[in-house]
């Protein structure tokens, strides 16, 4: 893992070597999510973003698996605090959005979303970016993470503190604050 500031924000970058490295990374962030927090997840098709939020959903202690909502749009995780999980891949618009009510979901609980770009006029600024770049010959994903506000910010440092009890994970080989 390495931590660096990006826009006055911190940044995390994490090599992840399995689905149990992704899940893992997940987990780590469920444990900390709050009420409020946004988690915006890109990356390419088979990249781990869905991983991710198993791991994430597991973090919050669900009972259920979390599985890629692509054709409901959005599904609904309840444990420690509730995890709303959209994914936006078949959107068009941000119009679409609209009918997912994410402002409301907000209020409720965290909101995790996979292919925000494709409509993000209606998405929190303030959110934690989780970018994975994947070299499937290496079976290697880069996970960068990154805030965009003080609220994300916050979020990020929580993260960061719970990856390094990690030692299957957290491997520091650079760390800028």
């Amino acid at each position: 893992m390495t931590e660096s500031r990006v826009n006055d924000f911190p940044g995390i970058i994490l090599d992840s070597r399995s689905e149990f490295d992704t899940v893992s990374i997940g987990r780590a962030l469920g444990t900390v999510l709050r009420v409020g927090d946004v988690v915006l997840l890109s990356g390419e098709l088979g990249s781990g973003k869905t991983r991710i939020v198993k791991g994430i959903s597991e973090g919050i202690g669900s009972p259920h698996l979390a599985r890629s909502p692509t054709f409901v749009l959005m599904v609904q995780y309840t444990g420690r605090i509730t995890l709303f999980h959209c994914d936006f891949y078949r959107l068009s618009s941000d119009l679409e959005t609209e009918d997912l009510a994410l402002d409301e979901a907000i209020e409720q609980g965290a909101i995790a979303i996979e292919w925000p770009d494709i409509a993000p006029e209606n998405i929190r600024k303030d959110a934690l970016l989780m970018t994975i770049q994947t070299d499937f010959e290496e079976s290697i994903r880069c996970i960068s993470i990154n805030a965009s506000g003080p609220r994300s910010e916050e979020l990020l440092t929580l993260f960061a503190a719970t990856l390094r009890t990690l030692p299957e994970i957290y491997t520091p080989m650079v760390e800028n604050r």
